[in-house]
């Protein structure tokens, strides 16, 4: 009797342990399909500034990329542009260095666009064509298209004049139809094209804040995209318990995951970055975000916005935006269009980033340090 439950034990042993095993396997694989990612620019060092600027755009895109990669990213965001070149250029280079493209279509950067999209004409025609010059011609080269950015905020109900609305399933905000149709129109023409010349290729689309019965709407009227990009800036706001009106909501637990798609951080930094110079708190801004999705299981993909600052094209040699995980400086140079750029240094944000990634899947062990004049090292929380 004695060896028979010794027998027994150890069969429920080897199954428990077996099936922990499994499970941690199983999670372990999941984590190591984690897309990290980051959004580049190959615009943000004033390539368009310069004679030659095809030949420039192409160099700067290659320090872009080499950025990344020791970032340590997988995947890159990239927004499709006007020129034919570059688009092909991109999508090219991000392949060579063998990273993931999410490439982002917007209206304005279609060549075929006129004005704004309230006031162009056959629209789904024009996002069909703009969607098939680059599903045909690179076909199997971009693994996700995203169709439009952040279609909460275009198609958000802002005063009485965007009547009729219709709702949203959190809080009181509204959508108008009137924004809506248009640009709905736009994307069915583009998500058809990519379905019909690149139909290996994924679609995404994204939103942010609490806006979200926009896509409902996409489903019904047939978009039937695969990813939700969320962009999320914000320092002290949590992204799991957002208050509205006395009331905390899970958006990404309570309401994206209901969709069945895959859900990704399409967009996130502090507000301003490091505007005021505070790159300690950049980083910590994001090293929280992400370690609060990555945690929930919710998501399957980061994207920090952005790899790099830039530079305000034409305007004073002072003035760049600071939202990147690199520095950018001036290099004496200028022309009639405004002045030369390059790369500068890493961000504190940039080393946090890197050793997020890094840590994957161990993320939760995870106690970050900032890393001061490369020497002295201050404890985050």
């Amino acid at each position: 009797m004695f060896i028979k439950k010794i027998v027994l034990f150890l069969a429920v042993y080897v199954i428990i342990l077996g099936s922990i095993i499994f499970y941690q396997s199983v999670k372990l694989y999941n984590q190591s399909q984690f897309k990290w990612g980051i959004y580049v620019n190959p615009f943000d060092l004033g390539c368009t500034n310069r004679e030659n600027y095809l030949d420039e755009c192409h160099q700067d895109m290659i320090l872009m990329l080499e950025k990344a990669k020791e970032l340590g990213v997988n995947w890159v965001r990239v927004n499709a542009e006007l020129s034919p070149e570059i688009n092909k250029m991109i999508i090219e280079e991000t392949e060579k260095f063998g990273l993931k493209l999410v490439l982002i279509m917007e209206h304005g950067q279609c060549a075929n666009s006129v004005g704004s999209i309230s006031e162009d004409q056959n629209l789904y025609q024009k996002g069909f064509d703009c969607a098939k010059e680059l599903a045909g011609n690179f076909a199997g080269k971009v693994a996700y298209y995203q169709i439009a950015n952040e279609i909460s905020g275009a198609t958000m109900a802002l005063s009485d004049a965007d009547q009729p609305f219709f709702g949203n399933k959190i809080g009181n905000a509204k959508f108008s139809e009137k924004k809506y149709q248009p640009l709905e129109t736009w994307m069915k023409g583009a998500y058809d094209a990519i379905r019909q010349f690149d139909p290996k290729a994924k679609i995404a689309v994204s939103g942010h804040w609490i806006l979200i019965s926009v896509f409902d709407r996409l489903i019904q009227d047939g978009i039937d995209f695969d990813a939700i990009g969320w962009n999320w800036y914000s320092e002290d706001d949590d992204i799991r318990a957002w208050n509205i009106d006395g009331k905390k909501y899970d958006v990404l637990g309570d309401y994206l995951a209901t969709y069945g798609k895959e859900i990704w951080l399409s967009e996130t930094n502090r507000p301003a970055g490091d505007f005021d110079g505070n790159s300690k708190e950049q980083a910590k801004g994001i090293y929280k975000t992400i370690k609060k999705v990555y945690e929930s299981g919710k998501v399957s993909g980061v994207f920090v916005f952005k790899l790099t600052d830039s530079s305000n094209i034409g305007r004073d040699k002072n003035e760049i935006d600071s939202m990147g995980l690199a520095r950018i400086l001036q290099n004496n140079q200028k022309n009639s269009n405004g002045y030369f750029w390059e790369l500068g240094a890493s961000k504190i944000g940039f080393s946090i980033y890197q050793d997020i990634i890094k840590m994957n899947p161990y993320l939760s062990t995870y106690q970050p340090n900032f890393v001061i004049n490369g020497l002295k090292r201050a404890s985050l929380l």
